[in-house]
């Protein structure tokens, strides 16, 4: 907290007030207009309640605030001690990945068992249409397909258009669509390893 915070309630009013309010025990659980639930009753008490209130919220603040910091400096200390592990799992994810495409490819199954995991294979799912410019797409729509217009997603995409060596066309014009790009197959993997 900086030099101008707020004094105190306890260094500006006696301590009866103080007092009161440990005697009373705030319970702020208790609702307005229970019996026995303390109340402000003039100004002096409205003005000790605002302070309490004040010091309250600075605490939360101060709270707040060296919590965000301590985070901060953790995910920093969790990312410097991890990298390596991460460039590491990255590396020989990919290498097991392409070793279990290559068995594959060879007539071997597409999973891989060893002793300490596997790794599976799975075919891919073709090429896909996928929207790279959405204004391009639309204004090119409203004049030559509005069709296209009334479903714009990627799935109906596909069955409005066509992929010809590997440009997106559409089946009546033979025009190329605008803004739309073809995403060449993949081959998705997953490499499990067993806990060690």
């Amino acid at each position: 907290m900086s030099d101008t915070s707020l004094p105190s309630s306890d260094d500006l009013f006696p301590d009866p007030l103080v007092d009161i309010a440990a005697e009373l025990r705030l319970d702020e659980d208790q609702g307005p207009g229970r019996e026995g639930r303390w109340q402000i009753e003039d100004e002096l008490a409205a003005e000790w309640a605002m302070l309490k209130l004040a010091e309250a919220q600075d605490r939360i603040s101060a709270v707040v605030e060296s919590t965000t910091a301590y985070v901060e400096r953790a995910q920093e200390l969790l990312r410097r001690k991890t990298a390596e592990d991460r460039r590491t799992v990255e590396f020989m994810a990919e290498q097991l990945q392409d070793y279990a495409l290559r068995c594959r490819a060879a007539g071997k199954g597409a999973t891989v068992t060893l002793p300490s995991g596997t790794v599976r294979t799975q075919k891919g799912r073709g090429e896909t249409i996928q929207i790279s410019d959405p204004k391009a797409l639309v204004a090119w729509a409203r004049k030559n397909a509005p069709e296209i217009l009334s479903s714009a997603t990627v799935t109906d995409l596909r069955d409005l258009a066509e992929i010809r060596h590997g440009k997106v066309i559409h089946p009546d014009s033979g025009e190329v669509i605008p803004g739309t790009y073809v995403e060449p197959e993949g081959e998705p993997t997953a490499a499990a390893p067993k806990p060690l």
